[in-house]
């Protein structure tokens, strides 16, 4: 298993956050795509965020 299937998995044994799937729409896309691409366009918007604003 690597290192990002790890981690999904961890988090998976945790009661709160075992709770959230996947549903509707953002299933229908993973299906689609499939989970590598999903998981690339991600890491693409997280690298391009533009850094949060100072504080006023």
């Amino acid at each position: 298993m690597d290192e990002l299937d790890a981690g999904p998995h961890q988090l998976g044994q945790h009661h709160f956050r075992a709770k959230f799937l996947l549903r509707g729409r953002d299933r229908a896309v993973v299906d689609l795509r499939g989970i590598t691409t999903v998981r690339g366009q991600a890491e693409e918007r997280a690298e391009h965020r533009p850094a949060a604003a100072p504080p006023p």
